[in-house]
């Protein structure tokens, strides 16, 4: 997972020292007004997802617990319309995570076991999206944009750690892109794979590394610099795969709120 996360980050700063080399030469041969508004842009910002799913037979549908982390991005706007509309992509990276404890005991009180779980996500994002600007006063704006994000899933997993007193502790991870089960630990009489999916709420089946999200975002624009923006995305892609995809169907929703700088 370490090298996934540290891939993610090399192609950030090589995207971003390929854009600044060519983004210097053209900065000779036109003003700065220009060389900005077609410059690239860095983006930090908050990330909320959560996962529908609906059973077809029954039309029964169950949300997910949200997960919540951060996004990092590089940007670059493509002037269709000067000052006006714009073609906006780039390469992102989002990082996000859950994690629930909670605590059973036996009837009497004689045993006690704590339950952690957790699940955690890492992707790459590429937005294709039209942007149009519009001036209020001085040099204060507002934007709108609209348009696809594709994603490619680096790691999807799910754990769950659990002390039972006097007994032992058993750790148990899911890999929702492989199926694969890694345990350690023992506890007496727990089947660890049986006891995640079914205690632990891991799906029998697995998950597609790649999505499709259609969405939209509002911003202000301050002095050509920084932007504030706020928008959603709709999952198009039924997330599972294999046999449950016959009889299931689940969507992800994001939310994203962030700060960039333009260059």
């Amino acid at each position: 997972m370490k090298r996934c996360v540290f891939a993610a980050l090399a192609a950030l700063m090589l995207f971003s020292a390929v854009e600044m080399a060519a983004r210097t030469d053209r900065g000779r041969q036109m003003g700065p007004r220009e060389s900005r508004a077609e410059g690239i842009g860095i983006t930090f910002g908050y990330v909320n997802s959560s996962y529908k799913s609906t059973d077809w037979a029954t039309d029964e549908v169950e949300r997910a617990p949200a997960l919540n982390g951060f996004t990092a991005s590089l940007t670059k706007d493509f002037a269709l319309v000067r000052s006006v509309l714009y073609l906006q992509t780039g390469l992102g990276y989002v990082y996000q995570t859950r994690t629930r404890n909670s605590e059973a005991e036996s009837p009497g009180g004689l045993v006690r076991t704590k339950v952690i779980m957790d699940r955690t996500e890492h992707f790459m994002t590429l937005p294709v999206r039209l942007k149009y600007t519009l001036p209020l006063f001085g040099r204060i704006g507002v934007s709108v944009d609209a348009g696809p994000v594709f994603l490619a899933g680096l790691s999807s997993k799910m754990g769950a750690r659990m002390r039972v007193q006097d007994t032992g502790l058993l750790s148990s991870s899911y890999d929702l892109y492989s199926g694969k089960f890694k345990t350690s630990g023992v506890a007496e009489g727990m089947d660890a794979e049986q006891w995640l999916k079914t205690d632990g709420g891991i799906p029998e089946g697995r998950l597609k590394r790649f999505d499709v999200m259609l969405g939209a975002s509002v911003g202000a624009d301050f002095f050509s610099l920084l932007e504030v923006r706020a928008g959603y995305d709709w999952g198009l892609v039924n997330k599972y795969r294999g046999d449950l995809a016959a009889e299931n169907k689940m969507y992800r929703g994001q939310f994203t709120l962030s700060v960039g700088l333009r260059f």
